[in-house]
């Protein structure tokens, strides 16, 4: 998946990114924000990498996402105001409280799907 820009605003984001030095992340922000100006863009967000990783990761710890988390989430991450990995520290603490049985197996570091594979399996 990818995100389509129009023709100005993609030479106004690569003049900027020359003339101020930006880091990757900092570049990266600002596509998604301008990306988050238009409905196909929102809509590329969700369905491309940010959203296919939220969606990977709710779904390692046994979350289910209503539209609208998944959406702040989305706009969070695609703006910097949040990360992937404040995501999944999130999915984790929120694991924590929904199972709490499986608390030490999140500390150690398993998700949910590893915790609960063998039952399945069975």
């Amino acid at each position: 998946m990818y995100l389509r820009l129009n023709d100005t605003a993609l030479a106004k984001l690569a003049e900027d990114s020359i003339k101020f030095g930006w880091t990757e992340q900092v570049l990266d922000t600002a596509i998604s924000s301008e990306a988050l100006k238009t409905t196909t863009g929102v809509s590329e967000l969700r369905q491309g990498f940010i959203g296919q990783n939220i969606r990977t990761t709710s779904n390692a710890y046994g979350l289910p996402l209503s539209d609208t988390s998944f959406n702040e989430w989305v706009g969070k991450i695609a703006t910097g105001q949040e990360n992937e990995a404040s995501f999944q520290a999130w999915a984790v603490e929120t694991s924590k409280n929904l199972y709490p049985s499986l608390a030490a197996s999140f500390d150690r570091g398993l998700t949910f799907k590893q915790v609960t594979d063998p039952y399945a399996q069975a």
